[in-house]
């Protein structure tokens, strides 16, 4: 059947579309993490958790040069 063939087609290009879609949100994230960042160097707390205060782990920000929670808090742990 023809329709079928194109009903297949056309999910194939709606999950690719939202495949993109994701990455694009993803991406506008971690901009938006940097620049949190950029402006916790200059509050001079770059590497203070955003949510409990707490240094975030060194291993962390060596992995994550963005990250503005420690492990703990970003996984949900920390309650404020």
């Amino acid at each position: 059947m023809q329709f079928g063939k194109r009903a297949g087609d056309h999910t194939a290009d709606a999950v690719l579309q939202m495949q993109r879609t994701m990455t694009a949100g993803q991406l506008q994230q971690v901009a938006a993490d940097i620049d949190r960042v950029l402006e916790k160097i200059e509050e001079d707390t770059y590497g203070v958790c955003d949510e409990c205060g707490q240094p975030i782990g060194e291993e962390r920000l060596e992995a994550i040069t963005w990250a503005l929670r420690c492990v703990r808090c970003q996984a949900g742990g920390h309650s404020r």
